[in-house]
């Protein structure tokens, strides 16, 4: 397989920069790009006045990172000024609300570990951390793993271990109902590439055959798959949910046979509640 060796050294050059922004000085390069951004200053101006004060290596990274905090503080509230984002996983992050809501019905009955297999920007992990999980954090990008390393220790999080392996091997050896040594797993399948959809499932990162034989071979799962995803790719015995929120719809979900409890549901979550309707087969 040929190797992107401009891809590997960009990814290594990502990843000393978000090691350089953990630090004290990162800290206070964050906080004074925090405050220039919300002061109105504009990219040129900004990034001036921070050379001047912290330093070229610093100015750069941490005007990003502020920029992307302000993206995801809709949505992630307080916690947005204690993580770390790429412009990329913040657009893959889902909702820390319902990151929530699928940790808890994911972790009922003695689940004790679950694998989050593409871990990103550590949404998932920190969702199942915060739930009581152990937590196999599982990506190849090592932009995502030190995202998630970052983040789950910015917010005081233990019990999360990232390792650096390929989904598509765990998921094919996974045995016992078990993956990467977890009782449990959570699978969000990149779906985008150099920008844009990627419409077809087989295209996805892990294609749909990952998907299909992790939610065969682990019972207690969940995958998490773009909404206008065909009926006819659902297995049998498997729960397909989709959730609105904020009046659109934000995500589709399809819940292993440890966890399915219906054919299909439509989920609402709106002011802090909850309302569903589900059917338990194809009413025609």
């Amino acid at each position: 397989m040929p190797v992107d060796r401009d891809a590997d050294e960009q990814a290594a050059e990502t990843v000393r920069q978000l090691r350089a922004l953990a630090t004290p000085a990162g800290a206070a390069a964050l906080s004074r790009a925090a405050e220039l951004l919300a002061g109105g200053a504009d990219a040129v101006s900004a990034l001036t006045r921070l050379r001047a004060e912290l330093g070229a290596e610093l100015a750069g990274p941490a005007w990003g990172i502020a920029r992307q905090r302000e993206k995801a503080r809709p949505a992630f509230g307080a916690d947005a000024d204690r993580l770390l984002f790429t412009g990329d996983t913040l657009q893959q992050a889902g909702r820390p609300a319902l990151a929530g809501r699928r940790a808890a019905r994911l972790l009922t009955t003695g689940v004790g570990s679950v694998a989050d297999l593409g871990c990103a920007a550590g949404t998932d992990t920190v969702a199942l951390a915060r739930a009581g999980a152990r937590v196999v954090a599982v990506d190849r990008d090592p932009v995502a793993r030190e995202l998630t390393r970052l983040n789950t220790a910015a917010l005081g999080l233990t019990g999360v271990e990232v390792r650096d392996a390929d989904v598509v091997d765990l998921v094919a050896g996974a045995a016992d109902g078990r993956v990467a040594g977890c009782d449990a797993a959570v699978l969000d399948p990149a779906r985008r590439a150099g920008g844009s959809r990627r419409l077809d499932p087989d295209r996805w990162s892990p294609p749909w055959s990952t998907v299909a034989a992790l939610l065969d071979r682990v019972p207690v799962s969940v995958v998490k798959v773009a909404p206008g995803l065909d009926h006819d790719r659902v297995p049998a015995g498997i729960e397909a949910e989709w959730v609105s929120a904020g009046g659109s719809i934000a995500e589709a979900l399809l819940w292993g046979p440890g966890r399915a409890a219906t054919w299909r549901r439509a989920t609402v979550v709106r002011d802090g509640a909850v309302h569903e309707l589900t059917a338990d087969a194809d009413p025609g």
